[in-house]
C-alpha cells in the first residue's frame, strides 16, 4: 500500500496482464516498448491478445496441453513458486492440474488467462467479455 492505496500491479499498469516478456524477436500489435524484462502494450487488450497467443502457441507448437505443463514452461521454477501457480490456476478453473485444456477453444483459453492473470498480478480487473475480445483478434 502507498498512501492509503494499493499499488498498481506491474502487469497492469504495463498494460501487460500476463508479464510477457518481452524479446525484440516478437514485434507484437500494440506493443510500445518494455519496462524491465517486460513488453508494455498501447491497450491492455493487445497485451491479453500476446498472452493469449504465447499459450495457445505453447499446445500448438509444443504439445503443452495441461495446467501443469504450461505453467511450468511460463513460471518455471528457478524463478517462481510453480508449484503454488499450478495449484492457483487449476483451483480457479475448478480443474486438475494434469487435466487437458483444449487451448483452441477460446472459451478454455479465456478462463485460462484469466486465472494467470490473477495470479500474475494479485487481481484480474478484467471481463471476461475483455478477455475473450482479445482472444477474439489472435
Amino acid at each position: 500500500m502507498f498512501g492509503g492505496y494499493m499499488a498498481i500491479p506491474k502487469g497492469i499498469r504495463n498494460k501487460n496482464p500476463l508479464n510477457v516478456e518481452y524479446n525484440p524477436a516478437n514485434n507484437w500489435d500494440g506493443q510500445t516498448g518494455q519496462s524491465g524484462r517486460f513488453a508494455t502494450f498501447k491497450t491492455s487488450r493487445y497485451g491479453i491478445r500476446a498472452g493469449a497467443k504465447l499459450l495457445r502457441n505453447y499446445q500448438q507448437l509444443y504439445g503443452l496441453s495441461t495446467i501443469q505443463e504450461i505453467v511450468n514452461k511460463w513460471a518455471p521454477s528457478f524463478e517462481n513458486n510453480t508449484g503454488a501457480y499450478i495449484d492457483h490456476v487449476a483451483q480457479q478453473m475448478e480443474s486438475s492440474p494434469a487435466e487437458y485444456l483444449p487451448l483452441n477453444d477460446d472459451a478454455v483459453l479465456g478462463q485460462l488467462v484469466a486465472a494467470m492473470i490473477k495470479h500474475e498480478n494479485g487481481i484480474n480487473p478484467y471481463s471476461d467479455e475483455d478477455i475473450q475480445e482479445a482472444i477474439a483478434i489472435i
